[in-house]
């Protein structure tokens, strides 16, 4: 009798302690375009499984109960680390490893590898960690804007381009994230796995599937976005939003399946592969793995406790946290109080106030949807401080302008050994040979620093020790005045950050200048009227701070 059934209890635990990360991944997926595929390629996976199971199971050999239990034992250290980070990605991880540990419980390594096809379909609904998708989608906009280019340019379609943004001579278009090619890569690779995995196809033939599969994705999407310009600027903007953008896009998907099928089968006909991934006269040896202890119950007793443990605490969070999130997503938070002209001095140190303006971008925009400016000058430099606001956390500037073509250096300040507040500088360069500084931080509602945490792509063993601490003292019940979003954050966010791009080179002792200007204004706009207490409580709800 395989050790699933002797242990039914243990695993058991282990499926339960995985249900609360498995809600917040499963928000978190379907928050994501790009993911949204994510419950019909498990379902597929799973219906593949029952109909091979007899394929898995013709062999007689079982799990080693030693093995069995060592993988569960991995697997209560990962989804209890995915718990306390509140992390999707590690917490999908930790799902799988449990279907394989499943899988070679019932059936052995020869199981096992039979079912391997059909488990790597799973990669592809797994999230990347630490923002990479961010990254992932800020390259696909930038390549797919330089391709696009190239495309309209062979067609003749007056235009130029920067970073991620197309120009015309009648109207200018941003290559968004729905247009990067981002939903279509992971749906293409997940549905070209899936193709492979039914027709049983070897691993060079599947790999190879997959790598040309990306090259296709990118060549459509540079078609999409070029012909989403071209159709615009000369005819009608059917396709530039609405159904007639989604048709399009819908018909690019198809044309990138139905190229990389084509190019499948023209390839085999060139080149031998395997038909078969599987063969019935594997006899694999499973003796070297570990030796077999007599038993292991006593430890799986344990490992099934220390299981519900977790569980237990991974409930408590959800619930925390969907008591303090219901109905307050980013744009429907309290806003804060709109700031005025007269709450930045009219002259901080060599600096003169010379303007003033609020900027509304929209809630779908490659910035912050509120911008308030203030413009300051000295001799021959001029400097824009500002508020930028809401996100959701610690944000990147750096992405936002390399897609306004600027190529960006940062240096982010948060050494051990420096004094005073932390605060992020990017250096601007352009081809043209333009130059430019920018000088950032976050803060929340309270203007409370906000520091770079894990989830943000900041690592470092104090930004996990943060979040998790964030996330125990929610489960707790601590501090909840403080705790309105999933890292403890009191939202909405604010980005306090300025900006220089003279029309020379920088002299020396300028930067340091801006430097001090930066740091004096960041004092001087965190403690103005616009920040509550840190004793406040959010309140959720739609508040327009224009009004009294």
């Amino acid at each position: 009798m395989h050790f699933l059934k002797t242990n039914w209890l243990l695993f058991i635990a282990a499926v339960a302690a995985h249900v609360p990360i498995g809600i917040e991944y499963a928000m978190r997926m379907w928050q994501s375009g790009h993911y949204q595929f994510f419950p019909l390629a498990a379902l597929v996976v799973g219906y593949l499984l029952y109909v091979r199971h007899e394929s898995i199971a013709s062999g007689t050999e079982q799990g080693n109960p030693t093995v069995s239990l060592s993988l569960l034992g991995f697997n209560l250290l990962l989804v209890a680390f995915a718990t306390l980070l509140n992390s999707s990605f590690v917490g999908a991880v930790s799902m799988m490893l449990l279907v394989i540990t499943t899988i070679y419980s019932c059936h052995g390594r020869t199981g096992l590898v039979r079912a391997a096809p059909l488990l790597f379909v799973l990669l592809f609904i797994i999230p990347l960690p630490a923002r990479i998708d961010e990254k992932l989608v800020f390259g696909l906009q930038v390549l797919a804007s330089k391709l696009a280019s190239w495309l309209l340019d062979g067609i003749g379609q007056v235009h130029f381009r920067e970073g991620v943004i197309l120009i015309t001579e009648k109207q200018q278009f941003l290559t968004e994230e729905a247009c990067s090619g981002v939903r279509s890569l992971f749906s293409s690779l997940a549905a070209i796995a899936i193709y492979c995995a039914i027709n049983r196809y070897s691993w060079p033939r599947y790999l190879f599937n997959l790598v040309q599969t990306v090259g296709w994705v990118v060549l459509g999407n540079a078609v999409r976005v070029a012909t989403v310009v071209f159709v615009t600027d000369n005819w009608s903007d059917i396709v530039a939003s609405g159904r007639g953008h989604e048709a399009l896009g819908i018909l690019i998907f198809w044309f990138i399946l139905l190229m990389a099928i084509s190019v499948d089968h023209l390839v085999r006909s060139m080149i031998p592969f395997s038909a078969e991934h599987e063969s019935a006269d594997d006899d694999p040896q499973t003796a070297g793995w570990f030796q077999e202890t007599a038993k292991p119950f006593a430890a799986a007793i344990c490992v099934s406790a220390a299981f519900i443990m977790v569980f237990l605490v991974g409930s408590r969070m959800l619930m925390a946290r969907q008591m303090q999130m219901r109905g307050t997503t980013i744009f429907e938070a309290e806003r804060l109080a709109f700031p005025e002209e007269a709450d930045m001095p009219g002259i901080i140190g060599a600096w003169q106030r010379v303007n003033y303006v609020h900027e509304n971008r929209g809630e779908h925009n490659l910035q912050a949807e509120d911008s308030f400016i203030w413009t300051y000058r000295s001799g021959d430099l001029t400097a824009k401080v500002s508020i930028d606001c809401p996100w959701n956390n610690w944000h990147d500037l750096s992405v936002c302008y390399s897609g306004l073509g600027w190529t960006t250096s940062s240096v982010l300040h948060y050494e051990e050994d420096r004094d005073g507040p932390g605060f992020t500088r990017i250096d601007l360069t352009k081809p043209t040979g333009e130059t430019g500084v920018v000088f950032f931080c976050s803060v929340d509602r309270n203007a409370q620093e906000i520091i770079p945490q894990f989830s943000s792509g900041f690592f470092s063993a104090d930004a996990v020790i943060r979040q998790m601490t964030a996330n125990l003292a929610l489960a707790a019940g601590m501090s909840e005045s403080n705790q309105s979003s999933l890292s403890g954050i009191a939202l909405p966010a604010s980005t306090f950050q300025m900006l220089c791009v003279p029309e020379r080179e920088f002299r020396d002792g300028e930067l340091e200048a801006l430097e001090a200007l930066f740091l004096e204004a960041r004092v001087l706009l965190a403690k103005t009227s616009r920040y509550v207490p840190a004793d406040q409580p959010v309140v959720s709800g739609d508040n327009d701070p224009t009004q009294p």
